[in-house]
């Protein structure tokens, strides 16, 4: 994550912690959902596999900045913006483009049949 998207943040009074601060810059995208979910905390990522892990754990919120390096600390701004007046439940994803609104991305739904495979 760009130091600039944690300036923003503290910039807005939230508390950040980083990956590296946390001492989980080697830790699998699992983990550090896991990590956030069980601190009551919300993962920015601009990992698109990350956000798509998420999405099929349905545990943590995560914010995706699906930008540039060089675009993501106006994207969390947006973000951020977003955060303030919509709710952001449990297990859900927002999506953050460089020019679209954000977008709160649902689980993926299963299907009959996907879960269980007959013998």
């Amino acid at each position: 994550m760009p130091s600039a998207v944690a300036s923003c943040l503290r910039g807005r009074n939230h508390e950040v912690l980083t990956a590296h601060q946390a001492h989980l810059e080697d830790a699998s995208d699992e983990h550090l959902i896991a990590y956030a979910q069980d601190r009551h905390a919300i993962l920015v990522t601009t990992n698109r596999d990350c956000a798509a892990i998420a999405l099929q754990m349905r545990s943590a919120r995560v914010v995706w900045l699906q930008v540039r390096e060089v675009d993501a600390q106006a994207a969390m701004e947006r973000a951020a913006d977003w955060l303030e007046v919509n709710p952001f439940p449990p297990g859900r994803v927002l999506r953050v483009r460089k020019r679209a609104a954000p977008a709160l991305l649902s689980p993926p739904r299963w299907e009959r049949g996907q879960l269980f495979r007959s013998r």
